[in-house]
């Protein structure tokens, strides 16, 4: 039944912390403290829901956290829950019956600095998450070579991928997104295991 079929969540939880300089007029950087990684061992029918999906992960998540954070991580907790919902559903589809179900997904907290409104940029705390693109997407990139037209145009090897910044070479490897912004196979390969969005739109 596929209700009963195994499910392997792997959380990457990542706190970050606001630094400000004085040398740098205010900007705004944020400097990671730590990460974690959970491993939930679940069953597809507890993702049915976005109620029994927090059952099952939220004390994990607000555990040891501050009582800011932890207000925050359960205030977003039904978009939250239905990204991994959605992400659980789509790697479901591309995941042979009877093999496990294997779900990444990157949670980014970000704590402000004392004294900072909500509004000013990221909140206190606020979650930012990023769902990893199904292997269907990401098998189905257009893919291409940045050789050198004929004419001796090398334009487009001379191109930046904006993932490694660097160029993209006469030999490189490309992939295009649907949207036809254009990376390095690698680097656009690497991205959509964390995230399923252009980095550039």
């Amino acid at each position: 039944m596929a209700e009963m079929r195994k499910v392997v969540l792997t959380l990457e939880v990542q706190l970050y912390d606001e630094q400000r300089r004085e040398d740098q007029d205010g900007i705004r950087m944020f400097e990671l403290l730590r990460a974690e990684t959970q491993r939930i061992y679940t069953y597809y029918c507890c993702f049915d829901t976005v109620d029994c999906i927090w059952h099952h992960m939220g004390r994990r998540l607000c555990a040891g956290r501050s009582t800011a954070i932890a207000a925050h991580v359960q205030s977003h907790a039904s978009d939250l829950c239905g990204s991994i919902q959605e992400v659980v559903h789509d790697c479901g589809r591309d995941t042979p019956d009877g093999e496990p179900i294997q779900v990444t997904f990157t949670l980014q907290l970000f704590q402000v600095s004392p004294g900072q409104h909500a509004g000013e940029g990221l909140g206190a705390s606020e979650p930012c998450r990023t769902v990893p693109a199904s292997k269907s997407s990401v098998q189905s990139l257009k893919r291409k070579r940045a050789a050198m037209h004929e004419n001796g145009d090398d334009s487009l090897a001379k191109k930046v991928c904006v993932i490694c910044q660097d160029e993209f070479g006469k030999e490189g490897s490309l992939a295009a997104m649907p949207c036809d912004h254009e990376f390095h196979e690698k680097c656009i390969v690497g991205w959509l295991e964390r995230a399923h969005s252009c980095p550039l739109c």
